[in-house]
């Protein structure tokens, strides 16, 4: 009776000590970056990529992804719009 007892204590608190030992940060919304010609990165995964407008031309897109520390990063960059007739 002992254990059944024990075990389902540690069913109910499990939960709250796994969540206890997620970091902070994961949480808090990523600062955005803003690309610059040059500027070098770490990409090891890439998570999302998101265009802002798809017409042709130059548009705004972003990309989240993660460095190889883990890291998450929001990346802000202009790039060439995929309706072009060329």
């Amino acid at each position: 009776m002992k254990i059944l007892a024990l075990a389902v204590c540690l069913g109910l608190v499990a939960p709250w000590a796994a969540a206890a030992t997620t970091p902070a940060a994961a949480d808090a919304p990523v600062k955005p970056e803003t690309y610059q010609y040059g500027d070098t990165l770490d990409v090891a995964r890439v998570i999302s990529q998101t265009a802002t407008d798809e017409g042709c031309g130059v548009v705004d897109a972003t990309m989240v992804y993660e460095d190889s520390k883990g890291e998450t990063h929001r990346l802000q960059y202009e790039r060439l719009g995929n309706n072009c007739a060329y």
